[in-house]
């Protein structure tokens, strides 16, 4: 599909800007969703770490 949009022409340059893109707003939305999957992860982890320093 994006042959046919650039027509061949364009499919060098776009990719890259599209790639930048693409990455902003990856870089953007993971962190979110990495935030709030892993919720029962991290405090555990912060938890054991706090155990251990405690000890």
């Amino acid at each position: 599909k994006i042959q046919e949009a650039t027509n061949g022409k364009d499919v060098d340059p776009a990719p890259i800007d599209k790639g930048k893109n693409i990455v902003s707003t990856v870089t953007i939305d993971p962190p979110m969703e990495t935030v709030n999957t892993p919720k029962e992860q991290h405090p555990t982890i912060a938890t054991e770490n706090v155990q251990e320093k405690l000890q």
